[in-house]
């Protein structure tokens, strides 16, 4: 396959193309897996790691290839590392999803496709730990205190919320979320400044023009 959208992932890294090249391992390759298959099927380090059995598509032949089961929420999955292009992928799919998973005992499976994330919405465990969002950076000789950092999940629903510094949440297919950085402390009275020099500190964006307005500046119509 010459095409770049359907070229074998391993391929794009130098070690990975000793043992696979176009979707099949190598004669090197080959020696691995069944390496790795004995060992697996043996019920060895790590943990995740096993064997799957199933009829070839072509052949009829039991074929066994070396796998990595991954747990989330109690479910078990099996991934392609190299996309839906191997042949233990394509095989399962032909069987019906009828396999055996070996890992120190034969266990009977049907594997059961799920939806990519282009497919369905995906969901993704998010920590979000931020700073200053309770209390405001301090200003000093008469300055004001700066804003307080916020975070905002739009959810893709229309629903809006504004979460605390320290949280685990979930984030879906089509959420945003905006972080607000906290603002610095102010230094000296901002009453004590002239309204040009206010002016120019809203020209520069260092103030809003409601903050402008609050120390008794008028903006321009054109000022931001």
């Amino acid at each position: 396959m010459n095409d770049p959208e359907h070229r074998d992932p391993a391929e794009g890294r130098r070690l990975m193309r000793l043992f696979y090249r176009d979707w099949h391992p190598t004669r090197l390759g080959q020696v691995v897996n069944r390496l790795s298959g004995w060992w697996s099927a043996l019920g060895l380090p790590p943990s995740i790691q096993a064997v799957i059995e199933v009829r070839g598509r072509v052949s009829g032949r039991s074929r066994s290839t070396p796998v990595v089961i991954a747990t989330w929420e109690g479910q078990r999955y099996l991934v392609s590392m190299l996309g839906p292009g191997s042949e233990w992928v394509k095989n399962v799919e032909a069987s019906g999803g009828v396999a055996v998973i070996r890992r120190r005992k034969r266990e009977n499976v049907r594997l059961v496709p799920i939806p990519t994330a282009d497919e369905v919405g995906c969901s993704r465990i998010c920590t979000h730990r931020g700073e200053r969002h309770y209390i405001a950076p301090k200003g000093s000789a008469g300055g004001h205190d700066g804003a307080m950092a916020r975070t905002v999940i739009y959810r893709r629903g229309g629903g809006e919320e504004v979460i605390p510094s320290k949280l685990v949440t979930t984030l879906h297919a089509g959420d945003r979320v905006v972080f607000e950085t906290a603002g610095g402390g102010g230094h000296g009275d901002p009453a004590r400044r002239t309204g040009e020099q206010l002016r120019a500190d809203l020209a520069d964006g260092k103030i809003s023009r409601e903050g402008a307005a609050s120390y008794g500046v008028t903006p321009s119509p054109e000022a931001t």
